[in-house]
């Protein structure tokens, strides 16, 4: 795995266009494709898939999950701040 290029964008609206004409059958939706990356480069990201008829979605992609303990910190934080927003909602 490695960083976007534009040319991963090439090559996966082939990969799309041969899968909707060869192998889709007519009440299938349209194939999608999505390239997970180590890193992008949003500038690059918006002008390799601006005028794509094709849905092609790019992230980023660890190799690593963080640990639990941290994990555990980030979803209270998150529902910390749910409750809060709703406390003010009242």
């Amino acid at each position: 795995m490695e960083a976007f290029k534009p040319a991963d964008v090439g090559q996966m609206n082939f990969y799309l266009n041969y899968t909707k004409e060869n192998e889709s059958a007519p009440e299938d939706n349209p194939p999608i494709g999505i390239l997970l990356c180590l890193d992008r480069n949003e500038l690059y990201v918006k002008y390799a898939t601006a005028g794509m008829d094709n849905l092609i979605l790019t992230g980023r992609f660890k190799l690593a999950l963080p640990s639990a303990e941290l994990l555990k910190t980030e979803v209270q934080k998150i529902l910390e701040g749910r409750i809060e927003k709703y406390d003010e909602g009242k």
